[in-house]
């Protein structure tokens, strides 16, 4: 029986290889064929970011890198198509890539902050202007949007089905806790189905398949439940009050304007609130551990002490604080903060499993000082006009739900990396970037329509 069990594994290990192997080979036949569906298909395996080969270092998503950047020389080499390639956004663009550059004079690990910047390179200077040219009308923009939303639906079964299937799931919360494959940005990306899912559900007029909806989103609610992340949690109740202010918005014709600056209001006072302790009283319940939502026992007993997380965070963002006034023209080095412990705060070496800033911005500021952070808040400052000009433009269109759902898709990042990192790893700065060109590129398109 042993040796039948062997033979039979071994055989099922083969197949699924096969079975791999030939999903591959159709892979790169779609996205050498068509740029655009390969452009589609990237936020998936960015989102999930499996490994090519079980236990090797190469994952899906360099691998879909790689195919799209030769489909696209094969298309700009044979295309009977001559398309005017525009760089967008390349002020602030470079402005922070140089700051990471000459950040490098500070850094004791350059090998850790050469690495990342080549992984800020491919996805800001190829796939963010990928997707802005590629992307010419309502349908490649549909594509697009529908890419974000797979991405987070696969995400979330792939989570899901790592969270049941895992012995530890019911022992402790350490244990149960899931991030799929995306790491820490995985709740933001199964996040992005629950905004846009909303965003159909509140203001597309196809009744009849609002159906469908409601059923999508029970995993990717589940998934961003059961993740535990509190950095999305704030980002997620944030961008869904920004759909319930769009929907009173369209009926009562208050102006976008305000709803856009009590929003922007709100995250700024969040970010420089989350600076001291008592910012964190009015979110206490999303600073609760627990493996289900809290009950109202755990919310009527909260009050005297946060746990360790919260308390790890202050400590971190307080050390950042002072390494930045230390080095704060070039910051102490791009990839370079890094630490082991966060209540004894000191920088470590790069590797896999220390600690970020835990909070993107604060990130910036500290790894390429003033610089860095002049560029993020140029290229931000853009992203809130390119938005407001895409709400306005698509007002009654069919582009409505997307739009307001890829905003609201951006505004569930931005606060997320508030608790949170966007461009630790090469998939998570990749959708970031990709997120980030849809704006841009959505706003295009609405705009040359009216």
């Amino acid at each position: 029986m042993a040796e039948l069990g062997l033979v039979l594994s071994l055989v099922a290990g083969k197949f699924l290889f096969f079975l791999g192997g030939a999903f591959l080979i159709v892979l790169v036949i779609i996205i050498l064929n068509n740029l655009d569906s390969g452009l589609c298909l990237l936020p998936v395996v960015l989102g999930t970011s499996l490994p090519l080969i079980p236990g090797g270092r190469v994952h899906m998503a360099e691998f879909v890198i790689v195919v799209i950047f030769i489909s696209l020389l094969a298309h700009l080499a044979i295309g009977n198509e001559r398309e005017v390639w525009r760089f967008p956004q390349r002020g602030p663009i470079l402005l922070f890539l140089f700051a990471s550059v000459i950040s490098l004079s500070n850094a004791h690990y350059l090998n850790a902050g050469i690495t990342h910047i080549i992984k800020l390179i491919i996805a800001f200077v190829f796939i963010f202007p990928l997707v802005y040219n590629r992307i010419k009308d309502d349908k490649i923009l549909f594509k697009a949007s529908l890419g974000l939303i797979s991405a987070g639906l696969v995400a979330s079964v792939y989570g899901l089905g790592q969270y049941f299937s895992g012995p530890g799931s019911k022992i402790s919360f350490q244990a149960a806790r899931i991030f799929g494959k995306a790491g820490g940005l995985y709740g933001g990306v199964v996040g992005l189905p629950v905004v846009f899912l909303c965003s159909y559900l509140l203001f597309a007029g196809k009744e009849g398949r609002k159906i469908y909806a409601w059923i999508l989103l029970i995993p990717a609610t589940s998934a961003l439940i059961l993740s535990h992340i509190r950095a999305w949690y704030v980002g997620i109740l944030m961008a869904l009050g920004f759909l319930v202010l769009m929907r009173i918005y369209r009926r009562k014709k208050v102006k976008q304007t305000i709803i856009l600056a009590v929003i922007g209001l709100l995250s700024l006072l969040l970010f420089f609130g989350s600076l001291a302790e008592v910012s964190f009283a009015a979110f206490k319940f999303l600073f609760i551990r627990g493996l289900d939502f809290p009950t109202w026992s755990k919310l009527l007993s909260i009050g005297i002490s946060m746990d360790i997380s919260s308390l790890a965070r202050i400590s971190i963002w307080r050390y950042a604080w002072q390494r930045f006034l230390e080095h704060p023209l070039t910051g102490v080095g791009v990839a370079n903060f890094r630490i082991s412990d966060p209540f004894r705060p000191s920088l470590s070496r790069p590797v896999k499993g220390h600690a970020y800033a835990d909070n993107h911005y604060i990130n910036i500021l500290v790894e390429t000082g003033i610089l860095g952070i002049i560029a993020w808040a140029w290229l931000l400052k853009n992203l809130f006009l390119s938005s407001r000009r895409l709400l306005r433009s698509s007002i009654n269109s069919e582009l409505e739900w997307i739009s307001i759902g890829l905003v609201g898709s951006l505004l569930l990042f931005l606060v997320g990396g508030i608790f949170w990192c966007l461009t630790p790893l090469l998939n998570e700065t990749c959708i970031t970037a990709f997120l980030f060109s849809l704006i841009f590129a959505a706003e295009k398109i609405t705009t040359r329509k009216t």
